[in-house]
């Protein structure tokens, strides 16, 4: 029986500035990672991290790429973010290359969302039925300082989350779909003074 053929290249769906957060039940917010927005295609073993634009980030990030293969023989491409953190906890994008370079066991992929798995194209469901898949699916990694599931919190929530957060937030529609390009219902509010 023929392997289904996993996507090549996956445009990433991209979240626009928001004016406000958005406080309804049909809303969640995520933590914003300041790093690498990288899709993670695992076919069979194979792992392969490109960033949003198709670059080749493997070398550079072996240490995540390592710790995905221990998915074993599974199909899957995962949206995430590559981050180092501090001692306080804040991310800097700024220092991420260096310590890609220097200190590449301080890597981290924050798993936000799960597009296809073993075969199937998940863009189509819900954002919470991928998210519930994408943290089934990495629960046997969780336990590796390399991966980290990426959890919201319900609407209402959004503002408390964003004001205790080093960097931001991301505020997704509990219901939308995934597709490639900019978004009105992934919303982001960074903190400007940051």
């Amino acid at each position: 029986m023929a392997r289904p053929r996993i996507p090549v290249f996956v445009e990433p769906m991209i979240a626009t500035r928001a004016s406000e957060i958005p406080t309804g039940a049909d809303w969640v917010h995520e933590r914003k990672h300041d790093g690498y927005r990288i899709l993670a295609y695992i076919n069979y073993g194979d792992v392969r991290l490109l960033s949003r634009s198709g670059k080749d980030w493997n070398k550079a990030f072996a240490p995540i790429g390592d710790a995905l293969r221990r998915m074993g023989k599974r199909q899957a491409i995962i949206d995430g973010e590559v981050a180092v953190k501090d001692a306080h906890g804040a991310a800097s994008v700024a220092k991420l290359r260096k310590i890609a370079k220097e200190e590449p066991e301080r890597l981290v992929y924050y798993a936000f969302d799960l597009l296809w798995l073993d075969g199937f194209d998940l863009r189509g469901q819900d954002l919470v039925e991928r998210k519930k898949r994408l943290k089934t699916l990495l629960k046997p990694m969780l336990k590796s300082d390399r991966i980290a599931y990426c959890d919201h919190v319900p609407g209402p929530k959004g503002p408390a989350l964003f004001k205790d957060d080093e960097t931001g937030i991301v505020s997704k529609l509990a219901t939308s779909p995934y597709w490639g390009g900019p978004s009105p219902v992934w919303l982001k509010s960074e903190h400007a003074a940051r």
